[in-house]
């Protein structure tokens, strides 16, 4: 097992050829494992290839926690039930679900933790014991820190952080059973240290450091505008908020004003130390910023003044937070927009996006419409069909940019190019009388906590661990215009109290595209949209 993990992480660091090694050693034993099943050792063949595309793609999701073989055959295992239900071979299925019967229970654990509705148990679950047991877990089972830098932290002895972590345990597997999240299955008694690991796949708001993606409206949140984007079919959304906090984290506890760490920086310490989004990108009347010792009536303040500022009145990530890490500061900050077309755009009809097998919800302007709504648009520039940008005004002064195109670039460089592009483009910048345009109905409310920063030691006098990196998004639009909200949070505790065009021109966001919001008078935007797939779309009923 260890070998196994010695080898991805060089292959994390961008050594190929150890991820090569590793399925090498995996990979007669695997194919002949999914060959069971599809009967043919071609078929088997292609699945193992999926698997290997899946572990590039999705490379940081492997927790080192848990054994590799066992994720490898998990990986293995879902790729093969996707390719029998399309093959509808029932015959095959029935063959696994007998297998499953038997299946060795690290692995039934696993299966069950990926289903949602498990998930949301598991929340609920550890959102009902106390705040002490979810720091111990955290701290000692999912960041890995041992009894004596945790009782550092939380300012315990070694031996009380010993008896917490017992009890903890113990609540939760109790809990667990109590709660009949899980059962004794062939009577086997349940392994609780993997119930653990396995949870923390899956953690989103229960332990408060433990926060990920858990919403229906799904995007995945990008940390900088200058962080690399995925080729992979996801939606992927980045606002500034984090970035803000970070900037106060470095300029205000920060011995040289910048974030660094014992063990080294990490990719995305260096990106977020590069600042490429600070409060002169954005109005001081659309962000709410504070940076406090931690302290209980400090969550009293936050509410009060978030309240004053933008009419809102609760905010469910604060709950979620720990107000009694002391010593320590809480950087909280709030962006809240709101803005509406001049004219509002039409409903089109629902048509798919891509290639989905569901039809989603448009708006926009028809062929020969009366509408008013034309004006709203300008053009920046048209290439084809399949790249051009357009800018949607707003009676707030919000510029909205969309621009289709399936390149893979960051953020930063796409507004690069859209810049360039607009500067050179000679052709007409009013959407003409038979023109069309077509954006679909958007909805995103995403959460994620920046795992990679949580638990390492800061350098400087005081030293400390940022306990909290947590970020939060909500982001929609329709034929009236649109609504961001987004949060950044970061807590930290210390270790002492110190402190041109030949054709008509058609415009259809029916297919890979992006998506800026900013305000007029400013260079960079405050929210990027990476858009492609339907999971942040309204789906026709």
């Amino acid at each position: 097992m260890e070998e196994d993990k010695t080898q991805y992480t060089k292959f994390l660091q961008g050594d190929n050829k150890a991820l090569e090694e590793l399925m090498k050693k995996y990979q007669n034993n695997l194919i002949f494992f999914i060959t069971r099943y599809v009967k043919s050792r071609e078929t088997a063949q292609d699945i193992f290839q999926e698997v290997v595309i899946y572990l590039l793609e999705h490379k940081e999701t492997y927790n080192p926690q848990y054994s590799f073989k066992t994720y490898l055959y998990t990986i293995a295992k879902h790729r093969t039930i996707n390719y029998l239900k399309k093959q509808k071979q029932e015959n095959q299925m029935q063959n696994y679900e007998e297998y499953e019967e038997n299946i060795p229970e690290e692995e039934w654990l696993e299966d069950v933790i990926l289903t949602k509705e498990r998930q949301a148990k598991i929340r609920k679950v550890i959102q009902k014991m106390k705040t002490e047991y979810q720091l111990v877990i955290y701290f000692t089972q999912i960041e890995g820190l041992s009894y004596k830098e945790t009782a550092h932290i939380m300012e315990k002895t070694e031996k009380q952080i010993k008896n917490l972590a017992f009890n903890a345990k113990k609540k939760l597997r109790n809990l667990l059973i109590h709660e009949k999240v899980v059962e004794i299955k062939n009577n086997k008694v349940i392994k609780l240290l993997i119930w653990i690991l396995s949870i923390t796949i899956i953690l989103s708001g229960a332990v408060y450091a433990g926060y990920k993606i858990y919403q229906t409206y799904q995007a995945k949140i990008i940390p900088s505008y200058t962080s690399n984007i995925q080729s992979v079919d996801t939606n992927q959304i980045w606002v500034g908020t984090f970035q803000l906090a970070w900037n106060e984290l470095a300029e205000q506890l920060t011995d040289n004003g910048k974030v660094e760490f014992e063990e080294g920086n990490t990719p995305l310490v260096e990106e977020l130390n590069q600042r490429s989004f600070t409060k002169n990108d954005i109005s001081q009347k659309d962000y709410y910023l504070i940076l406090e010792e931690t302290k209980p009536e400090l969550k009293e303040k936050i509410q009060k003044e978030v309240y004053e500022k933008f009419k809102i009145d609760n905010t469910k990530t604060l709950e979620k937070m720990n107000f009694n890490l002391t010593p320590g500061y809480t950087i909280y900050t709030m962006l809240v927009k709101n803005f509406h077309f001049v004219h509002p755009f039409e409903q089109l009809q629902s048509e798919t996006f891509k290639q989905s097998e569901q039809k989603v919800k448009y708006f926009g302007i028809n062929k020969n419409s009366a509408t008013k709504a034309r004006e709203n648009v300008e053009i920046l520039f048209y290439q084809s069909k399949e790249e051009f940008a357009i800018q949607l005004n707003t009676v707030e002064n919000e510029e909205i940019i969309l621009y289709k195109t399936k390149e893979n670039n960051t953020f930063s460089e796409y507004q690069k190019r859209i810049e360039e592009e607009t500067q050179k483009y000679e052709g007409k910048r009013k959407m003409q009388k038979e023109e069309e345009l077509k954006i679909p109905y958007m909805k995103v409310d995403t959460a994620v906590n920046y795992e990679e920063l949580c638990g390492k030691q800061i350098k400087r006098k005081e030293g400390g661990y940022i306990v909290t990196a947590l970020q939060t998004i909500k982001f929609s639009l329709d034929e009236t215009g649109g609504r961001v909200i987004s949060e950044g949070i970061i807590q930290d505790v210390r270790k002492s109290t110190e402190i041109n065009m030949a054709e008509e021109r058609q415009f259809d966001f029916d297919n890979d595209f992006i998506l800026f919001l900013k305000e007029k008078d400013k260079q960079k935007p405050y929210l990027a949209l990476k858009v492609n797939s339907t999971e942040i779309m309204e789906i026709e009923e």
